[in-house]
């Protein structure tokens, strides 16, 4: 009987102290999906954010741009959000991956980015391209303006991944006839902008789809 007693009251013990150890260890985060996993801009607006993913359609350029946009600041007439660029040339889990160039971590844009439209335009005309923004949508023509090595170091130090991008001297064209198909909200299926990547040994075509991210 008294040997009972004691395992029981030792049982009490053992339940008691896990009961208070799962009360004093910090919560676990929760499970997250690959896509949720970029999910890094909200507000009191949230059930209005929506994200949308990049994918490179080209088996050379294994990077994928993520934009996330903000539906109040849209309604506005404005293209606001931020965006990021990533290597998936390695088998990674999509949860996991980071920005890398060269096997080190790197930041195509230093997040967060307030002003999408400019900053892109920023990006292509500082690399010899020319920008035409209207309003949300965003409309790049070609321009053939030199620069030198040292501007392209100068260039590439500051957003290395645009290198990893086009390898060689950029400039940037994106053919939509219809600025409306790549809203995103403004379509319910899969969208996709073209860009041609111009450089000295020739020209590429890289299809970039959206995919609307679920919930």
């Amino acid at each position: 009987m008294g040997v009972t007693v004691w395992v029981l009251a030792l049982l009490g013990c053992v339940v008691v102290g896990s009961s208070l150890a799962q009360m004093g260890a910090p919560p676990q985060p929760p499970s997250l999906s690959p896509r949720r996993h970029f999910s890094w801009r909200r507000n009191v607006k949230d059930e209005l954010v929506r994200e949308k993913a990049f994918a490179v359609e080209n088996p050379d350029v294994q990077v994928v741009a993520l934009i996330s946009r903000d539906a109040m600041l849209a309604e506005a007439g404005n293209f606001f959000g931020s965006v990021s660029v990533y290597d998936f040339s390695a088998p990674t889990p999509l949860a996991a991956i980071k920005p890398y160039f060269q096997g080190q971590p790197c930041f195509l844009l230093p997040p967060p980015v307030d002003d999408f439209n400019s900053t892109l335009a920023m990006l292509i005309e500082r690399n010899g391209g020319q920008v035409n923004a209207t309003g949300p949508h965003l409309e790049l023509t070609a321009g053939d303006f030199p620069i030198t090595n040292r501007e392209r170091s100068q260039v590439f130090a500051t957003n290395p991944v645009l290198l990893r991008l086009c390898s060689r001297q950029p400039i940037f064209r994106c053919n939509n006839p219809d600025p409306l198909a790549y809203d995103p909200y403004l379509a319910t299926e899969s969208e996709q902008l073209t860009f041609s990547v111009l450089t000295l040994e020739g020209s590429a075509t890289l299809t970039f789809t959206w995919e609307a991210l679920t919930r």
